[in-house]
Formats: C-alpha cells, structure tokens, sequence
C-alpha cells in the first residue's frame, strides 16, 4: 500500500449550491453514521465502502484518527471513489465521490488523489464492497446495490441460473427490485426523487427475460423471502414486495400487447404469494391501504388460498415468522371481508 502524506490542517471543501445539495441528499440516503467503526471491524472486501463512507459524511474524520488509520482510509477511499466517477451510477453518488477526492486532496493526501489505482483495480475494488453492501442490506436495496444486481442479470442473461448461491438471489431480487424502482422513475422504496440511474425500457424487459430464464432454470422463487422482523414488520416488506411484482406485472402485459414481450405467470404468482401473506401477517393493514390496492391484494390472497386447497403439496409456501403457521381458512375468511358484497 502506498505510502500517504497528511499535512497539519485541512483545507475547507467548497461546493456549487447544486453539488452540496446532491451531498446532503446521499447523506440522508446511504451514509452510514457508524462507517468509521465499521470500517475497523470490516472484511478486504467491505473496508473501502467504508471508508468512502467514513470521509463523504465527515470530511474531517482523517484528522481524528491515527496517521496509519488515515493513510489506510485515504487509499481505500480514494479507490472507491475513483470507480464510482468512472461509473457512474446516480448524481448523489458522483457528488460524494467529488467530495472525497477533494477532501483528501485538502488534508494533504494528494498523492493517491494524483496517482490513483488503475482504473479495473479500482472498479473491481468498488465492485466487492457493493456486492457485500448487497448481501448484508437484502431483500432492501438502494440505488447503488439495485443498479449494481439489474447489470448484473443484464450481462448474465440465462447464465444467472449457473449462479452459486446465495448471489444468485441477490441478483435476481435486486434486479426485481430496481426494475420496479425504474419504472416507476424512483430513486428507492421511499420515493424521495427521481431515479438517475433507471434503466430504460429494453432494459427493464432484459431483466424480466433474465427473470423468466431463472425462474424456468432453476424452478425457484425470486421473491421468496423470510418475513422476519414480527408480523407488522413482515406484512410491510410482503406489501414492497407485492407492489414491485404488481408494478413489473404490467408493465410486462404492456409489453406483450405491443408485441415486445412473451407473456409469463412469474409477478402474478409473487403477487398472490405476498397478498395471502399481507392478509396473513397483519389484515388491518389493507384497511390504511388506497380501496382498490387493498382489493387488489385480498383477490391475490384468495387466489393463492384457493392455490394451497387445490394442491397443497405442490404449492411454495411464504416463508412466515418462525413458529407461525396461518390457518388457510381463516385467511381466506379475512380476505373475503375487504371485497365487495361480502356479509
């Protein structure tokens, strides 16, 4: 590792009005308040988001530390930063890169700031650390990790079935995930702006074509999911999951009518799968739901109660909280109640 020079004071990082509001809006989005601390107890593979996480929240973090621990910082930042400029993944994401390079070019780091690794070194550097971000963060997804799984299918196409696990359901479930996100033109599942990053139209049918390939290959489910976290907290991830199954349902029945797609069951079958678990896990939540997103969902959870009945050996079943196992019945029962004519 290269050796890193820290001089006596830092100089202050100015920023364009623009520039400082896409820092602060990355900040509130991706920035980790305990990054330093998990930079130190962190793997090869995970340190150097870290530590651009570390400096692009707190531009005065090498200061603080010992000179090893900043040299060590600077390098790792400096490399992860390098690579998000030369990928350029969303607007947020350029602005802290920017501020890294230029906050260790302030506190005398100048050296790794002017010789950089080499650009693959680099973008394989970034790669690792946002593929464990991915791993650790899943079924949830930002912009980066979403970005990061959908190319992945892109370029994988049928090979993502030849995947080990358990990346292989990283990559389907993040791409799942970011589709959604692109058409709906969100940056994340809070909505909170825009989607720089969003694929286009054929991309977005690459990944369901990519979708469909695994799921013939492999017979597995993508969306399948633990809902851990207790009932409240599980019905709310099986109502994400729900509405970006329901979001790619149409926009792919779109597709198939303007002849640009084959028609396929697979966000049909997540949308029932996760209805008959929002019904299951937590019923009232359909009733703070707009009508016909409730109806929508209670004829999903019907559809697959009436799936189990038929074959109850066949069917893949929600993975639900340890030690629950909802009476089918009764679900069926709770969502009759939120449709129409129902006595």
């Amino acid at each position: 590792m290269p050796a890193a020079r820290r001089s006596r004071g830092r100089k202050v990082v100015c920023l364009d009005e623009e520039q400082a509001r896409l820092l602060r809006q990355w900040r509130v989005g991706y920035a980790d308040p305990d990054a330093l601390q998990l930079w130190r107890g962190s793997e090869a593979a995970e340190a150097a988001a870290y530590a651009f996480s570390a400096v692009a929240q707190d531009g005065g973090v090498l200061g603080r530390v010992e000179p090893a621990e900043a040299a060590t910082i600077a390098v790792q930042a400096q490399a992860f930063a390098n690579a998000l400029l030369v990928r350029h993944i969303g607007d947020g994401w350029w602005a802290a890169a920017q501020f890294v390079v230029a906050t260790l070019a302030g506190a005398g780091f100048a050296e790794e700031a002017a010789t950089p690794e080499p650009v693959a070194v680099a973008a394989e550097r970034e790669m690792r650390g946002l593929w464990q971000m991915a791993r650790r963060s899943y079924p949830q997804f930002d912009e980066a990790t979403g970005r990061l799984a959908a190319d992945a299918a892109l370029r994988l196409g049928a090979g993502l079935a030849e995947v080990r696990r358990p990346w292989d359901r990283v990559i389907a479930l993040g791409a799942i995930r970011f589709a959604a996100d692109s058409v709906r033109g969100v940056t994340s599942v809070r909505g909170v702006k825009r989607l720089p990053s969003a694929l286009r139209d054929p991309e977005v049918l690459g990944v369901i074509e990519a979708i469909r390939g695994y799921v013939a290959a492999t017979g597995a489910s993508p969306t399948l999911v633990r809902y851990a976290g207790g009932r409240a907290v599980g019905a709310q991830l099986a109502l994400g999951l729900a509405r970006d199954a329901m979001v790619l349902d149409e926009h792919l029945r779109d597709a198939v009518a303007a002849g640009k797609a084959a028609p396929s069951a697979i966000f049909r079958q997540a949308i029932n799968l996760h209805g008959f678990a929002i019904v299951a896990l937590h019923r009232a939540l359909l009733l703070r739901l707009p009508i016909e997103e409730a109806r929508q969902i209670a004829r999903a959870a019907l559809a697959f109660a009436a799936s189990l009945a038929a074959d109850p050996d066949g069917a893949v079943m929600p993975l639900f909280p340890e030690g629950m196992s909802p009476v089918i019945a009764n679900v069926a029962r709770d969502a009759r109640a939120c449709l129409p004519g129902h006595r």
